[in-house]
């Protein structure tokens, strides 16, 4: 799964030229693992939800309610947790694979 792509259609490189990306940077394609997948999509969705707690709390501010307030922590303790797994999937695994290293990297 590691062969490189090649750009064939005018839309394929439109992105890449609008981000000022050499053009002919090697694309891979790799396969992670469903504990990476997991552990990552729950970090995605545990930093959407307190940001969306944050950002209704943050208007009202001092004037916040209680209910509110409590999300925000709640949300921050949820995501804390799943930073936490997270970095018991970095440092647990005794494994030392290459796509082990890919994907610590990008946790």
């Amino acid at each position: 799964m590691n062969a490189q792509l090649k750009a064939t259609r005018p839309q394929d490189v439109k992105g890449p030229k609008e981000m000022d990306v050499a053009l002919n940077t090697p694309v891979v394609h790799h396969r992670f693992s469903l504990k990476f997948s997991k552990l990552e999509s729950a970090l995605v969705l545990a930093q959407l939800r307190f940001l969306r707690a944050a950002f209704k709390y943050v208007p009202e501010g001092q004037n916040a309610s209680v209910r509110k307030r409590q999300r925000v922590g709640s949300r921050l303790d949820d995501i804390t947790k799943v930073i936490r797994r997270c970095d018991a999937f970095i440092v647990g695994d005794a494994s030392r694979s290459d796509q082990h290293e890919l994907e610590k990297g990008i946790l």
